[in-house]
């Protein structure tokens, strides 16, 4: 194997990690992308996903991202943090029910925190506990980041069914969903949960993962994009 598909392969490898992706769209209008043919013509242009796997990679290696985040400005979109998933004990098992037990709901809902805890294996969809991320706990209105929050369920944060991709062949998917702020803001969102129920300290936590703590205005949107690989 020669140098190059040496370092295409330790690409592909790294890009297909579990990770989450997160994005902000503030609430105003975004610039508009121009082509000029009088000085394009002619020009090779990144697409957006070659530069996602680019940023991918250097966020995941601890790297800031370069290209991503410079096309998402001019969109009026804020590339959040890129960081990797962390599966928890009760979720070891999901797979192989889902496999070879007994089936149960997908693991398609997200659910959304500002508590500061990291992520712990020992998180469930019904955990209370200070210092561990409280999705057993109704969180029906905002305030400052701390240890004790639980799981979003006002302001357009509440959980939500994300909607999945994949490509055929490859060893991995993606679930995706965009949340809008909505009758009031939402201060220092920083923690996702994929779940498989619909509502708030229900089902199972499948995965976790932290972000940066980002705060939202009425309008603005947080997209986040889960990747799993099989």
């Amino acid at each position: 194997m020669g140098s190059v598909d040496v370092i295409q392969e330790f690409g592909r490898e790294i890009g297909a990690r579990n990770h989450v992706r997160v994005s902000l769209s503030r609430a105003r209008r975004p610039a508009e992308l121009v082509f000029d043919s009088r000085v394009d013509a002619g020009e090779s242009m990144a697409l957006p996903a070659g530069m996602a796997m680019m940023d991918h990679r250097r966020m995941l290696a601890g790297k800031r991202p370069v290209y991503l985040d410079k096309f998402l400005a001019l969109r009026g979109q804020e590339l959040v943090s890129v960081t990797p998933n962390i599966r928890t004990t009760v979720g070891i098992d999901y797979p192989p029910a889902q496999l070879g037990g007994t089936q149960v709901t997908e693991a398609v809902y997200i659910g959304l925190s500002n508590n500061n805890s990291g992520t712990n294996v020992a998180d469930t969809a019904t955990t209370t506990t200070s210092g561990q991320i409280c999705w057993g706990t109704n969180q029906n209105s905002d305030g400052a980041a701390s240890n004790s929050r639980g799981e979003y369920t006002i302001n357009g944060m509440s959980r939500a069914s994300a909607t999945y991709a994949h490509t055929a062949g490859v060893a991995n998917y993606t679930l995706a969903h965009t949340f809008t702020c909505a009758t009031g803001g939402v201060t220092a969102m920083q923690a996702c949960g994929l779940f498989n129920a619909t509502s708030q300290g229900n089902g199972t936590l499948y995965l976790e993962n932290t972000f940066s703590a980002v705060t939202l205005n009425i309008g603005d949107q947080l997209t986040i994009t889960w990747t799993i690989t099989c």
